[in-house]
């Protein structure tokens, strides 16, 4: 097939447009949709095969794709990129345009952009000469052209280097049987609030966004549970006419909906499973809101569990919502996934109106009662809370759910007696992962009693204690009170070797090394910190702008005496999360101790402590309390009061003259 795929950003499509006409004029097949895409396309075989089977590959780079880390033309990309390891080094695949005076040594691309020569349209000569070229290279030659490449048409040709990270695939559809292939994509518009199209600005707000579907860093763990149904499968109740699914289809969905119904009880294993379900089911059945709910109901508890909060993954559930929407405009439960959505800040304007207008037309519907009660008791309402949970637990069956969410919503306001009376309700009711991780958290982080968290760890069946996210926190509690050795056997059940789940982000090798030291084996924890780094760094390659990884990166550095390398790793943490998402103290001090910046740390938890969440704090305490590198920070006459406060607080906070408080 002499086919040609044209891979451009949004911003880019006024001249991706004019490249089109170009080619198409010189009489080759092109392929060039910017019509809305529709539910029923089966939008990744449909990207995967246009690159798999095109002749040539023409990415069109400019300031727009240079300033986008995350883009679907970058899926394009590294599709493309993938193939050409297939090829042999003379076969003609990539024939890269630049459209404007993006600086070289700047530009943002693959390396194997680089292999072949590049053309500048700057002139509607120039246009011209590039596709007549292309149609030398296609003419008779297909994928042996490779002469035709190393001979320039009037346009200045450049070598490029640059990065690569991947996203979530759009389909596109044909245009009068030509094959050149090129998708408009319309974004998500994150920053707004709404799922609105942006037209072409191509601003995403993912750090915005990402800390928005991250709810495990505002209440120490997994917040999701606010958010999720305890018995039920969001299914639209307003779906235009559609035929009866096929048999084969009707199983895979009787297949995820058991995997994921119940979670208390699911793991990781189970949503992973049913994310591979869902796909076949959407590219058999794309047309049915009902399946693209629940491919949204997958993919917002990967996120929230943390199994993958990565961009892709959170552009692919935005997508599945308006998909439903699309297909379903009237139907009451994609407004209720777009809420779950939005439901993760503490503040959202829109997820509360999205949940009075779901409440106003079904007042016993969970989700809107337990995002109102999350909210609410978030943000201080606390009679409202009360009569939100009261409502919930009047529902058939109770909600040990929402129970869990509340619970944990006590814990981050340091309401502690609340949250210990909740939390044992919640316990005498449901014995599950998620309940015993929960009970570990809440005497780790917000008691700072880590032996109090190896007693409780007694309780806890081993099938959790072998789980990432229990299993990590037991570790850290046996490194914090000399049981090294203990920690290290307790890793080693850990199946991964990154623990992302619940409030974790981190490799286990980062742990690990910490139990080595504590039990005295120095050589075993830098052989841990040096394999976790590899780790960090191969994932890094694919995902620069990491913000989780990065932290690890600069951490493991400090633990392995790279100081100035860690240092380095710090600043660009910070930069990149900006005033909206900055690392955790207990990340950065740890940093800046191990680096030998020692009143470094100090004049960062002076000066950050006064606003640090009760979480934050609490866990920092922990560590300066119990881990020996913080020796000197905790006898520093500027921390001790700290410390101490903060101790007092935590006592009088589990007092019960204090409820409520």
């Amino acid at each position: 097939m002499n086919a040609i795929f044209l891979s451009y950003a949004s911003e880019d499509a006024d001249a991706a447009r004019r490249i089109c006409e170009a080619l198409r004029a010189a009489g080759l097949e092109v392929w060039f949709d910017q019509s809305e895409l529709r539910g029923g396309d089966a939008w990744d075989a449909s990207i995967r095969k246009q690159i798999k089977e095109c002749a040539l590959f023409v990415p069109v780079i400019s300031a727009s794709t240079n300033a986008r880390s995350e883009g679907y033309f970058r899926l394009e990309w590294k599709l493309a990129v993938d193939r050409s390891h297939l090829m042999a080094d003379d076969q003609a695949f990539f024939l890269p345009v630049i459209l404007d005076d993006t600086p070289e040594p700047n530009a943002r691309v693959p390396d194997k952009f680089r292999e072949r020569q590049w053309t500048r349209l700057n002139s509607d000569a120039a246009h011209e000469s590039f596709a007549a070229h292309v149609a030398k290279v296609v003419d008779g030659r297909g994928f042996q052209a490779n002469n035709g490449l190393n001979s320039a048409p009037n346009g200045e040709f450049r070598n490029q280097s640059g990065t690569l990270n991947s996203v979530a695939p759009e389909p596109a559809q044909p245009v009068s049987g030509v094959q050149v292939s090129s998708v408009t994509r319309d974004e998500p518009n994150l920053d707004s609030g709404s799922f609105a199209k942006p037209g072409r600005d191509g601003k995403l707000g993912i750090g915005k966004w990402i800390a928005l579907a991250a709810i495990a860093l505002v209440i120490g763990a997994a917040a999701w549970v606010a958010l999720n149904k305890p018995n039920a499968i969001p299914t639209p109740k307003a779906e235009p006419a559609a035929t009866q699914s096929a048999p084969e289809v009707k199983a895979l969905v009787a297949q995820v909906e058991a995997l994921v119904r119940d979670p208390m009880t699911a793991t990781r294993e189970n949503y992973v499973l049913a994310d591979e379900l869902m796909q076949r089911v959407v590219r058999a059945e794309g047309n049915r809101a009902e399946h693209w709910m629940l491919a949204a109901h997958v993919s917002l508890r990967m996120i929230q569990m943390v199994y993958d909060r990565s961009d892709e993954r959170i552009r692919t559930a935005v997508e599945q919502v308006e998909r439903a929407q699309r297909l379903a405009p009237d139907a009451i439960q994609p407004k209720v996934m777009r809420m779950r959505l939005l439901c993760n800040s503490r503040t959202d304007v829109e997820a509360q109106r999205l949940a009075e207008e779901i409440l106003a037309k079904e007042p016993a519907n969970r989700d809107a009662l337990a995002c109102s009660n999350f909210m609410a008791r978030l943000q201080g309402r606390d009679a409202e809370a009360d009569a939100f949970r009261a409502r919930l637990q009047a529902l058939e069956g109770g909600d040990p759910l929402s129970m869990l969410f509340d619970t944990m919503a006590l814990y981050s306001r340091g309401m502690l007696f609340a949250a210990e009376r909740s939390y044992d309700e919640l316990l005498a009711l449901s014995q599950t992962r998620i309940v015993y991780y929960q009970g570990l958290s809440l005497r780790m982080s917000y008691f700072i009693d880590p032996n109090g968290a190896v007693e409780f760890s007694a309780r806890i069946p081993e099938k959790f204690l072998s789980e990432d996210a229990i299993g990590a926190l037991v570790a850290e509690a046996l490194t914090m009170v000399g049981r090294g050795s203990d920690a290290v056997e307790r890793l080693k059940r850990i199946p991964r070797d990154y623990i992302a789940e619940f409030g974790f982000d981190v490799p286990k090798g980062l742990l690990t090394g910490l139990a080595h030291e504590a039990a005295g084996q120095r050589a075993a924890a830098t052989l841990e910190w040096r394999g976790a780094l590899t780790l960090v760094e191969k994932r890094l390659t694919a995902d620069a702008r990491n913000l989780s990884l990065l932290a690890a990166k600069a951490q493991l550095q400090a633990l392995l005496g790279m100081k100035a390398e860690a240092l380095e790793s710090l600043r660009l943490r910070v930069e990149l999360g900006g005033k909206s998402n900055p690392p955790s103290m207990r990340q950065s001090v740890r940093v800046l101790v191990r680096s030998g910046k020692t009143n470094d740390a100090i004049e960062l938890i002076l000066r950050e402590w006064p606003e640090a969440r009760f979480l934050w704090r609490g866990t920092l305490v922990a560590d300066l309390l119990h881990m020996p590198e913080y020796a000197a920070l905790r006898k520093d006459k500027r921390i001790t009061p700290l410390i101490e406060a903060h101790r007092a607080l935590v006592k009088k906070a589990r007092a019960p003259q204090t409820a409520g408080s």
